[in-house]
């Protein structure tokens, strides 16, 4: 068996004229016609090659031609000064109006977490977190501080006074929750070392941690009642011994 086909091959004479790196072959009998391409490889892979590759030649470029640039540089100096060109003016500084933080909200800004694993020690981890959270560090009574804390509240917190000082109190609140955490993950720790629960560590790292859920009560339900109740709703529960956080001793 055999084929037979009446083929007419020609080149387009665009090619000839343009030199272009691809050429036609036209068959007649199959209407057929086919490029093929002798494109030169790709010298970098991607664009990110070719930038850093366009700087590096013209950081040698001036490097070569230091001085004849510079002459360069002079010259064009000389001549926009010659036809009376002035360096653009520096602008001027417009100082920004003072901001009124009056009563502005506050965003909580986190702490850098601690990262306690199996070589940390863990009493310097509970003295940063105290030191954190306490003026003073790791109260020696915190049932009077607790005290302390709601005696202060009360006094900055009037019915005057509440609308500006939530803010502060949702800040606080934010920034105790956020060392609990912390302290609950040092506590973790403890126990992971000494299962039995036993050690001394241990009944430190828990009790830290039940003192700080108990101020961070403290300023949740102080918010909540204040917000609904005010200041003689929140006195009369304290009065009463209702509230969750004087169950702490």
């Amino acid at each position: 068996m055999s084929w037979d086909f009446n083929c007419d091959i020609r080149v387009s004479p665009l090619v000839t004229a343009l030199s272009l790196p691809f050429f036609v072959v036209q068959v007649d009998n199959l209407s057929y016609s086919s490029f093929i391409c002798m494109a030169r490889p790709l010298k970098y892979t991607s664009p990110e090659d070719a930038h850093l590759a366009r700087l590096k030649s013209k950081r040698e470029y001036y490097r070569r031609n230091r001085k004849l640039e510079r002459k360069k540089s002079l010259e064009r100096y000389k001549k926009a000064k010659a036809a009376g060109k002035k360096r653009t003016p520096a602008a001027d500084i417009k100082h920004r109006p003072p901001i009124n933080t009056r009563g502005r909200l506050l965003e909580h800004i986190p702490h850098p977490s601690l990262q306690v694993n199996g070589k940390t020690n863990l009493r310097k981890a509970l003295k940063a977190l105290w030191e954190r959270l306490l003026p003073g560090g790791e109260p020696c009574n915190m049932v009077q501080t607790l005290e302390t804390r709601f005696s202060k509240l009360l006094e900055q917190c009037t019915p005057d006074e509440w609308a500006a000082n939530r803010a502060k109190i949702n800040d606080e609140i934010k920034h105790v929750e956020e060392t609990d955490v912390e302290c609950t993950n040092i506590t973790k720790e403890a126990w992971r070392r000494d299962p039995s629960g036993r050690s001394k560590l241990f009944k430190q790292c828990k009790q830290a941690e039940n003192a700080m859920e108990a101020l961070s009560g403290l300023l949740f339900e102080s918010r909540v009642w204040l917000d609904d109740g005010g200041s003689n709703k929140l006195l009369e529960l304290y009065d009463g011994r209702k509230l969750v956080w004087q169950r702490y001793s």
